[in-house]
């Protein structure tokens, strides 16, 4: 299926001024413009986005870059995944999620039989295991105990500002179910 040349030269013509009006916008603007790449696109375009921005001088005007503590010994799913398997593990919380549903498949090789185990394998080995959620699912089938979790905007909280103001959250609305949220945990 091809393409007129009439069409294609539609196409040329179209994104030239586009492509330079955009282009003379932003650098007519440089240090009060911002470029932004959405959170779902790939590193080599979150990398144009922010040579973009050096280049028009930016940052430090319009992007300010802020370094977030991470914590120091994050533990992976696989992690959890071996000391379940070593029955190291004999309460589990689960807050949110469901990781039957969301964790990769063969997340562990069981050691006698050398099998794959999914998420629900793992989880039936531990023998307490607590599930706070929204509703029932996979993950919540398979624990002992289900507490429900209260909607966001039922629950008290407090947050962290990007400019590291301290902000506290109240209730917008009236509680639905009587659920808990991750702070009351």
């Amino acid at each position: 299926m091809g393409c007129s040349e009439r069409s294609i030269q539609r196409r040329r013509d179209l994104g030239q001024g586009v492509d330079q009006g955009g282009a003379a916008d932003l650098v007519s603007k440089a240090g009060a413009s911002l470029v932004l790449a959405g959170a779902h696109q790939p590193v080599p375009v979150q990398l144009l986005a922010y040579a973009m921005n050096v280049a028009l001088k930016n940052i430090g005007a319009t992007v300010l870059l802020q370094d977030i503590n991470r914590n120091s010994k994050p533990v992976s799913l696989l992690q959890l995944a071996n000391d379940i398997l070593k029955d190291r593990v004999k309460q589990l919380f689960v807050l949110g999620g469901d990781p039957v549903y969301n964790a990769f498949r063969g997340l562990a090789q069981d050691p006698s039989t050398k099998a794959s185990l999914d998420w629900i394998d793992l989880q039936k080995r531990v023998p307490d295991v607590v599930r706070l959620g929204y509703h029932e699912d996979g993950t919540s089938a398979a624990s002992r105990w289900l507490v429900p979790m209260a909607h966001y905007l039922e629950s008290w909280g407090d947050a962290l500002a990007a400019d590291g103001t301290y902000l506290s959250m109240q209730p917008m609305i009236l509680p639905l179910f009587g659920g808990l949220s991750e702070s009351n945990c």
